[in-house]
């Protein structure tokens, strides 16, 4: 009786029943792991639903490795002084003129965190879309935001030492 067995699963039939049991145990543990992954509480469908398809990226803004800087401020709104150094921040960046790549990012490093300093200073202020900034910066609880005559410039503040300094610029054009 075994070799009976045995020579019935050496032979292709058996094998290709051997084949067909591994496949389904396969599928079969696949689909039991993709119901329920760890962390999401046996729900379906980890989807987010509240994104906005838009242009694309023009810059990048990280957080600030600074153990001494925080991430934002506790209020709703950022104070004065928040907005100030972003006015000073969007006037520099907008003011291209006739200085080089390196003075233009020398006049924004007094406003500017040192990460988002070296960021700056391979570009090239040519490239900056915007030569003038209209109106008055409108403060939420971590950005400031400009109209300009090419879109709208977005600072993202950050406190650090006692100070307010910008760690990101996006751009968004109309």
């Amino acid at each position: 009786m075994t070799r009976r067995v045995l020579r019935m699963l050496g032979s292709r039939y058996g094998i290709a029943a051997i084949l067909l049991l591994v496949v389904i145990s396969v599928v079969a543990v696949a689909q039991d792991q993709s119901r329920s992954t760890p962390g999401d509480g046996g729900q379906q469908g980890n989807t987010v639903d509240n994104v906005e398809p838009g242009a694309p990226d023009d810059g990048f803004a990280t957080p600030s490795a600074d153990p001494g800087a925080t991430s934002g401020p506790a209020a709703d709104v950022l104070p004065d002084s928040a907005v100030d150094t972003a006015t000073a921040f969007a006037v520099a960046w907008v003011d291209t003129g006739s200085a080089t790549a390196a003075e233009w990012v020398d006049r924004l490093a007094p406003y500017a965190t040192r990460e988002l300093h070296e960021q700056l200073a391979g570009v090239d202020p040519v490239s900056v879309p915007a030569t003038e900034v209209r109106g008055e910066g409108r403060a939420s609880a971590a950005h400031v935001e400009f109209d300009t005559d090419a879109g709208l410039l977005i600072l993202r503040m950050t406190e650090e030492n006692g100070g307010w300094l910008v760690a990101g610029i996006d751009f968004r054009r109309p």
